[in-house]
């Protein structure tokens, strides 16, 4: 991924030594368009990248931050939970997690989109979905691996018959 989040990855991640062409992502920051200090940001750029939301989709700016205001408010919660099962298991235990994710303003959202599956002709002449490919049985839903410690996934949404992107 390049240090600015405009772009989408169509392409640029890899599925194994191959360039991932079945998706496309936009990231974003859904807590602060410019997280961490100025030090921070000048240190790990590829980390803290300021927002740049497409001008195409005006509203998307707005429904992310929301989605994101909610989101760690419930990791938040989870974060408590952590704390308290640790505190009564470990009695050295100090750490503030819920507090920690309740307060920080870093964080990385993405937008995923999987294309539809392209028709193609296997050897032999016979048709066959790129649905049945080893590749994109790896991308199914299930099959998600993450980065962070503590993933958010939110139910996919879409647009309704006005347009209205839910």
């Amino acid at each position: 991924m390049r240090p600015d989040n405009l772009l989408r990855s169509h392409g640029k991640e890899k599925l194994g030594d191959k360039p991932d062409f079945a998706k496309g992502s936009f990231y974003f920051n859904p807590l602060s368009d410019t997280p961490g200090t100025e030090d921070d940001m000048a240190k790990f750029p590829w980390a803290l990248p300021k927002n740049r939301w497409p001008k195409e989709i005006p509203e998307l700016e707005r429904k992310c931050k929301d989605l994101g205001k909610v989101m760690q408010e419930v990791i938040g919660f989870l974060g408590e939970q952590v704390d308290h099962v640790m505190a009564s298991k470990v009695k050295t235990y100090t750490a503030n997690l819920g507090k920690t994710l309740r307060e920080t303003n870093k964080c990385k959202g993405r937008l995923l989109y999987y294309f539809p599956p392209k028709e193609t002709v296997a050897p032999g002449g016979n048709d066959v979905s790129e649905e049945h490919s080893l590749g994109a049985q790896r991308l199914r839903f299930h099959d998600r691996v993450d980065a962070g410690p503590l993933c958010r996934i939110a139910a996919r949404g879409g647009e309704d018959a006005q347009g209205h992107i839910y």
